[in-house]
């Protein structure tokens, strides 16, 4: 599957974590094409997204009682990785955030969640193979109030360009200042972008920050930061490709010419 630059891209500025749904089913078409993008986008080994239409159990908790949880969604996908495939963590997070911003790009609302949900009873009622398991799942619905719904950019509380930038941002090349910007805007486990960038004429090195998580992975959050400065390259019309590097980096995009 080739990915829809221009549409996911201006997804990563619309997308928004929301918690409270109103409980209205998604349209079978709209369905149908998040359903296409779990199957067919599958970049990297080790790593896909299910979506489950109809669920059988809620799987979505609270930090304490209603605290933090997800309310009245109607649908849901779960992330999958396959613990013995090498750069699971990262490929999870590029390809999870492709699907999280198709869904964005169909005008529906979700949320990144990896530690408040039913993991046990999750697990139980997925197929997994040998290595397999549920690691995340994200709400897919209609935010309950309509001016939380997707349609408007978001100002996003982040850091800035210089502080996630290991070079001096005002010599960087106008295609990368744009591919980290995009980064710079994703998703992250309680909002600690946990990522650093450091670039060369033709390639953008992605790393992780501080010690290693045992219960969130940052290399995950990196995942989702490189689907971001691939879609801003892309943008600009700079085409490349990944390669995954040993901790604390995770992966290099280099341009293919």
């Amino acid at each position: 599957m080739n990915i829809p630059t221009d549409r996911w891209y201006d997804a990563i500025f619309l997308r928004f974590s929301q918690r409270k749904y109103s409980g209205e089913k998604v349209e079978q078409e709209k369905l149908d094409d998040l359903e296409k993008v779990c199957q067919e986008f599958r970049p990297f080994p080790g790593a896909r997204i299910e979506l489950v239409r109809e669920p059988d159990m809620y799987p979505f908790k609270g930090l304490i009682g209603p605290i933090m949880k997800v309310k009245d969604a109607p649908h849901y996908i779960k992330f999958i990785v396959n613990k013995e495939v090498q750069n699971h963590q990262a490929a999870i997070g590029y390809i999870g955030e492709a699907v999280i911003l198709e869904a964005t790009s169909l005008g529906l609302n979700t949320c990144w969640v990896t530690g408040f949900f039913h993991s046990d009873k999750t697990n139980k009622t997925t197929e997994l193979t040998t290595g397999e398991k549920v690691i995340g799942v994200s709400p897919i619905g209609f935010a309950d109030k309509e001016k939380d719904r997707i349609g408007k950019e978001v100002d996003y509380k982040r850091k800035s360009l210089d502080d996630i930038t290991l070079d001096e941002v005002s010599k960087i090349p106008e295609w990368q200042q744009k591919a980290i910007e995009a980064a710079r805007v994703a998703p992250s486990a309680t909002n600690r972008q946990p990522w650093r960038f450091t670039v060369t004429n033709k390639s953008i090195l992605v790393s992780c920050t501080g010690r290693f998580d045992l219960s969130f992975s940052k290399r995950l959050d990196c995942g989702i930061a490189m689907l971001h400065i691939e879609l801003g390259a892309k943008s600009s019309g700079k085409h490349g490709s990944w390669i995954f590097e040993e901790s604390p980096k995770v992966a290099t995009y280099t341009l293919d010419r």
